[in-house]
C-alpha cells in the first residue's frame, strides 16, 4: 500500500477505512496534532496525517514502523506491543525522541498510544510537538545553572576549586565525565609529556571503573588540534571507526569502551584571545550523543571559566619558576665517596601543587666521615625555594667547617631567623624550616645526628630488620631558639640509612605515624641483594610517590656503609664534595 498526496487514508487502504469513520479521518487530516496508525502485530504503517508528513516526511505504507523510521530500531516497539496485548492507553510525557525531523533536527514530543478497534488490531499514535517549549525550559534551566556556576567559581577559595566546581556542576547534569585541561604558558618549556587534566569529575557509575588512565603523548598532533587553536569546538563520535584516533593508547581505549562512551565534546578555553586550555566532556551509556545544538551552551560555559583559567596559568607559571630554581639549587646526584653507596631522589609535587622547599645534601667531611642533611622549608612557591637554597648552602658551609650536627643546626637556626621575616599578603615568606643532620662515623660504627623538628630516621640492619630512630626533637629552624641535642645511633657495615621529607609519608586521611610505618614495611621487604637505586625506586613506588603527581614534594636519601675506607689524615684533599 502507498500513500498519495498529503491526505490521510487513501484508495486501497480498506483496513483503516473500515476501522476509522470518514469524519474522523477528515478531522485527523486537518489536525495540528501528529497522528499515525499502525496495524497488526508487526506494526505496519497504515496512516500518517498531514502534520505528521510535514514534520517527518512521507513514508510508504505497509512497512514496519521501525523500517519506515530506522531510528526506532535501537529503541524497539515494545510499548506498541503492550497496547495491542492489553488494550491500555499509554500516555508518554514530553521527551526527546530518536526520530529526527525532515531537517535532521532533534524533536521533543508528548504522545499517546491508543488501541484501534475492539479487540485491538492496531495502534493510534497521537503526538504534540513540544520542541519549542522544551527548548525554552532547557534554556531557562541552563541560564539558572550558568548563574549558579558563575557564583560558585567566583566564591571559590582558589582557581582550582573554581574549576572543580565547574566540572562537578556539569556531571551528571550535562555529561558523564568533565575535565579541564590547561595549556602551558607560551614561555614554559615543552617537556613533550602528555598534558594531565587540571580537574576532572566522573559520574558515580563511571567512577567505579577507576580514575581516567594517565595520558600518553601522541606521535603526531591530534586531528582536532588545529580546530581548537582556531577557537572552534569539536564533537567527536566514539565508535569502532574512531576509537584509535580518539584514544590512541590501549588503556584509554579500554576505559572508554568499558564506560560505554558514545561521543566527546572538546570546547576551547580562550582567554584574552589566547587558547589557554580545553573543556572535555564525555557522553556515555544511554545519554544522547552531543550535537551541534549543544555547542552554544558549552561555549557559554567555558566563558565563565576564563578568570579561573587565568589564575591557574599564573599560579603554574610561578610554580615552574620556583621548580626551576629549586632544581638548580639541588645537586644532580650524591658524590662518590670511598666505602659508601649513596643515592638520592627528588620528586616534584602534582602540577596543581606549588613547589615546596625540600632539599638534601651529602658531602665528605674528612677522616672518612660523611655528612648527610635533609630539610623542608614550610610554605610554597618562589620564596620557599629561595629560602631552601639559603638553608642548603648554610648547611653545606657548616659541614665543611667540621661543625658537629648540633652546631650545624644552631648555625642554620640563627641564619634563618634573619632570613625568615614576614612578607606581603600575596607572597608571604615561610616562617620556619625543619631539618635533620647526621655525620656517619664508620670507624666508630655509629651515626651522630641532631634533629630540628624533622622526620625520624630509618635504619635497615644487615639482617633485614628496620628501626625507626626518633632522635630527640629540637625546635624548627628560624625561630632563633636553638638548644639542639645530639644522639648516637649504631650503624655498621651493610646497614642502610634512610632520610626523607614528610611528602613521602604524609596523607590527608591518615596520621604521619601510619605513613612512617608503611615506609618501614616497604624498606623491610626490599631485596637485600638489590642496588640502592632499586630500593629507592621501590620505596617511592610503594608509597605512591614515583610520579610528579603527589600532594607534596619528596626528598629521599639512602646511604649504605659497605666497608671501612683507608685511614684518612684529615687533609683537605681527602674531602669529597659535590
Amino acid at each position: 500500500m502507498t500513500n498519495e498526496g498529503m491526505g490521510g487514508s487513501r484508495r486501497g487502504d480498506a483496513t483503516v477505512d473500515s476501522l476509522v469513520p470518514e469524519d474522523w479521518r477528515v478531522a485527523w487530516d486537518s489536525s495540528p496534532a501528529l497522528i499515525a496508525v499502525t496495524l497488526g502485530a508487526s506494526h505496519r504503517l497504515a496512516y500518517q496525517n498531514r502534520s505528521m508528513q510535514v514534520m517527518f516526511g512521507v513514508h510508504p505504507y505497509g512497512l514496519r514502523l521501525d523500517q519506515a523510521f530506522p531510528q526506532l530500531a535501537a529503541v524497539g516497539l515494545a510499548p506498541l506491543d503492550g497496547v495491542l496485548e492489553t488494550g491500555t492507553v499509554v500516555d508518554v510525557p514530553a521527551r526527546p525522541v530518536s526520530v529526527r525531523d525532515v531537517t535532521g533536527g532533534e524533536v521533543c514530543l508528548r504522545y499517546v498510544l491508543a488501541p484501534l478497534g475492539a479487540p485491538p488490531v492496531g495502534v493510534v499514535i497521537t503526538a504534540i510537538d513540544v520542541t519549542a517549549e522544551t527548548r525554552a525550559e532547557q534554556a531557562a534551566e541552563r541560564i539558572r545553572w550558568l548563574a549558579d556556576i558563575s557564583t560558585r567559581i567566583t566564591a571559590a577559595k582558589s582557581a582550582g576549586e573554581g574549576l572543580q566546581s565547574l566540572t562537578e556542576g556539569l556531571v551528571p547534569a550535562v555529561a558523564d565525565v568533565a575535565a579541564v585541561y590547561v595549556t602551558p604558558d607560551v614561555n614554559a618549556a615543552d617537556t613533550g609529556a602528555a598534558l594531565p587534566p587540571e580537574v576532572v569529575s566522573l559520574s558515580t557509575s563511571l567512577a567505579a571503573l577507576g580514575p581516567l588512565p594517565r595520558p600518553t603523548a601522541r606521535d603526531a598532533p591530534a586531528p582536532w588540534d588545529s580546530l581548537l587553536a582556531a577557537g572552534n569546538a569539536v564533537i567527536l563520535p566514539v565508535d569502532e571507526g574512531t576509537l584509535d584516533v580518539v584514544a590512541p593508547d590501549p588503556e584509554t581505549a579500554a576505559w572508554l569502551q568499558a564506560a560505554g562512551g558514545n561521543s566527546i565534546a572538546v570546547v576551547p578555553l580562550v582567554v584574552a584571545g589566547t587558547l589557554s586550555g580545553a573543556l572535555v566532556l564525555l557522553a556515555a551509556g544511554k545519554r544522547p550523543p552531543f550535537g551541534e545544538s549543544d555547542l552554544p551552551f558549552l561555549q557559554d560555559v567555558t566563558a565563565r571559566a576564563g578568570i579561573a583559567i587565568s589564575q591557574v596559568r599564573s599560579t603554574r607559571q610561578h610554580r615552574d619558576i620556583a621548580r626551576g630554581l629549586q632544581r638548580a639549587l639541588l645537586p644532580p646526584a650524591p658524590p662518590a665517596l670511598a666505602g659508601f653507596n649513596i643515592v638520592a631522589r627528588y620528586v616534584a609535587g602534582a602540577p596543581q601543587v606549588q613547589v615546596g622547599g625540600d632539599w638534601w645534601d651529602v658531602q665528605g667531611v674528612g677522616a672518612g666521615h660523611v655528612a648527610v642533611g635533609i630539610g623542608d622549608v614550610a610554605g610554597r612557591g618562589i620564596r620557599a625555594a629561595a629560602v631552601m637554597g639559603h638553608a642548603r648552602a648554610a648547611m653545606r658551609a657548616a659541614g665543611g667547617a667540621a661543625l658537629p650536627p648540633a652546631g650545624v643546626l644552631e648555625l642554620l637556626d640563627a641564619q634563618l631567623a634573619e632570613v625568615l621575616v614576614a612578607g606581603d599578603a600575596e607572597a608571604p615568606t615561610p616562617q620556619f624550616a625543619t631539618a635533620c643532620y647526621a655525620i656517619v662515623r664508620p670507624e666508630e660504627g655509629l651515626i651522630r645526628v641532631a634533629n630540628a623538628g624533622h622526620m625520624p630516621l630509618l635504619v635497615r640492619g644487615a639482617d633485614g630488620s628496620v628501626r625507626v630512630v626518633a632522635v630527640p626533637p629540637g625546635p624548627p629552624l628560624g625561630l632563633g631558639v636553638g638548644g639542639y641535642l645530639e644522639a648516637d645511633v649504631p650503624f655498621g657495615a651493610g646497614e642502610i640509612l634512610v632520610m626523607f621529607t614528610d611528602g613521602l609519608v604524609e596523607s590527608r586521611t591518615e596520621d604521619l605515624d601510619v605513613g612512617i610505618a608503611e615506609l618501614a614495611a616497604a624498606l623491610r621487604l626490599a631485596d637485600p641483594a638489590g642496588s640502592l637505586d632499586s630500593i629507592a625506586d621501590r620505596l617511592l613506588r610503594q608509597m605512591g610517590r614515583q610520579h610528579a603527581d603527589s600532594p607534596d614534594d619528596v626528598a629521599l636519601v639512602l646511604l649504605r656503609f659497605d666497608e671501612v675506607p683507608p685511614e684518612q689524615d684529615g687533609r683537605e684533599h681527602d674531602r669529597q664534595d659535590i
